[in-house]
């Protein structure tokens, strides 16, 4: 019986290089993180997750979660974009409270610059209420949101829910229907 004779390749390895994260314009491109890849294209559309009191240095900013995305390489630098704005599921349970209705909504909005995001707002009230009033809560958050969101583009969106502009004038709107404990928006990604 013949023997075959194995041919060894010499294993070729791409040298690696860390790669700089830094965050969107909105945030003055602060560093979020670095990465080690051998081929930038590799780095393309990778997420990072960074803590809001990191960006801002504002430590009531610890329960929001800011998730970048990486659109652009130069120079060995990793540009960023922002995606979705997420409430900690901690800070949620902690607001939520017996004897009352938590409200929730899920729906897709479209920009002005006709980009769509997904926004799933929640609403606390005072009281336990009757389903009536909570079916007019939720039409009037769906709403007021829908109304908000075509006026302003993706990064205003971003910025004045990070500010809770968007939240304040959700809660004045629905005050007048039944008193409320706590307005947030728990989820808002880009589509």
């Amino acid at each position: 019986m013949a023997r075959k004779e194995i041919i060894k390749k010499p294993l070729i390895k791409k040298k690696r290089k860390w790669y700089k994260i830094l965050g969107s314009q909105e945030f003055n491109n602060p560093e979020i993180g670095e990465t080690l890849s051998s081929d930038p294209n590799l780095i393309l559309k990778k997420t990072t997750q960074v803590y809001l009191n990191t960006l801002t240095n504002d430590p009531k900013n610890q329960n929001i979660k800011i998730i970048f995305s990486v659109n652009k390489i130069e120079n060995d630098i990793a540009y960023s974009e922002l995606i979705r704005y997420e409430l900690v599921q901690a800070f949620i349970r902690r607001v939520v409270r017996r004897d009352r209705n938590k409200i929730d909504d899920s729906f897709i909005a479209e920009t002005k610059d006709n980009l769509k995001v997904r926004i799933k707002p929640i609403v606390m009230t005072k009281n336990q209420t009757k389903g009536i009033i909570v079916t007019k809560i939720r039409k009037e958050i769906r709403d007021n949101l829908l109304k908000n969101i075509k006026t302003l583009d993706l990064k205003e969106l971003f910025m004045n829910t990070i500010n809770h502009s968007l939240q304040n004038s959700l809660r004045e709107s629905i005050k007048k229907i039944y008193p409320i404990a706590s307005c947030e928006v728990r989820i808002l990604e880009k589509l």
